[in-house]
């Protein structure tokens, strides 16, 4: 059996995730330094926030349909022109971009649900809350919440800046080319 990660490039699947996950990164990014700003007579006060439950839930659940599907069909190996601190450094962005993706909605749950409501998912359903937590605990994801997508917005230039230096500098076309052919 061939090894998985010899495959000539990326799938269109994988493709189609990341871009869908980085374009709800960003714009629930956006979508949250915009949300603090409102006012109580801001006819989006409410509707954003909703907004935003149900985005960072989508998240939630395609970052782990993304980890299970690479855990089934590993990306192709790394071009062996990236100099071996390069090769490290993609692996630290990369595992935190994931974990925050996981963990912003982890926390977001526990903002909403700390009080008395339940997340919202567009309207369709609700994800209940699943247990009582402790005020230090609601502080804590509160904070996370709030300051920690800024080190998130430093970790996407870091990556973003990456991807076009290879792209447009290093001139590879990379098996794990993330750009739309």
């Amino acid at each position: 059996m061939a090894n998985p990660r010899q495959q000539k490039q990326v799938g269109l699947f994988s493709k189609s995730l990341h871009w869908l996950l980085a374009l709800l990164m960003i714009g629930l990014l956006a979508l949250g330094w915009v949300m603090v700003q409102l006012d109580y007579f801001n006819p989006y006060y409410d509707s954003a926030p909703a907004l935003h439950y149900s985005l960072g839930i989508l998240v939630f659940f395609l970052v782990f349909i993304k980890i299970i599907w690479q855990l089934a069909k590993p990306l192709p190996e790394h071009d062996d022109r990236l100099k071996k601190y390069e090769l490290y450094a993609s692996k630290i962005v990369h595992f935190i971009l994931l974990l925050f993706m996981i963990m912003m909605p982890i926390s977001g749950y526990l903002v909403i649900t700390a009080g008395t409501n339940d997340a919202s998912f567009f309207g369709l359903f609700d994800l209940p809350t699943l247990f009582k937590i402790s005020k230090p605990v609601r502080d804590a994801a509160t904070f996370f919440h709030t300051y920690f997508p800024f080190i998130l917005v430093g970790f996407i230039v870091v990556h973003i800046l990456a991807a076009l230096k290879h792209k447009l500098i290093d001139k590879m076309q990379t098996a794990r080319d993330m750009w739309p052919k």
